[in-house]
């Protein structure tokens, strides 16, 4: 997989994106970070209509980070007119704070990850070796969940 491609959303129409629509129509919450917005589509999805249906709507804000340049633009067209949508082409972590492959293993080993043992090749294919940073492309809830800062 690539940081190059749009993926499908991970979150959709289910129990999580429901709850998700409850937390931003909270009134008690006033801004949301969301890191890895991807495309846009999904669990950003369900934080904007939470968040539209509220009156107070112009008090709030939603942070959307997105490392890859091309979910960014999408991310960026889709939600660039939603006024409380504030979208950024970058990491939230800073490149010398990375894994090492070693890190990386390491951290696989001695966790238990919601993947069974069986899907250990996958997840860490799933983790793509740039510059000697791992980028977790996959799974967006696990320690992993980092990227590098993009080039501008």
């Amino acid at each position: 997989m690539s940081l190059n491609k749009i993926i499908t959303p991970e979150i959709l129409n289910d129990e999580f994106y429901e709850s998700l629509v409850h937390i931003a129509r909270r009134p008690d919450v006033t801004s949301i970070l969301e890191i890895g917005s991807s495309s846009g589509a999904g669990s950003t999805q369900a934080l904007v209509e939470g968040i539209q249906s509220r009156s107070d709507r112009d008090t709030v804000n939603l942070y959307c980070m997105e490392l890859s340049r091309e979910r960014y633009i999408q991310l960026f067209s889709t939600y660039s007119k939603v006024g409380f949508v504030k979208a950024y082409n970058l990491s939230s972590v800073s490149i010398k704070d990375f894994p090492s492959e070693t890190e990386v293993a390491f951290f696989y080993n001695t966790t238990k990850p919601i993947l069974s043992i069986t899907h250990r090749k996958l997840f860490l294919t799933g983790c793509i070796k740039t510059s000697n940073i791992f980028v977790n492309l996959d799974w967006t809830t696990t320690a992993l969940n980092s990227s590098r800062h993009p080039t501008r």
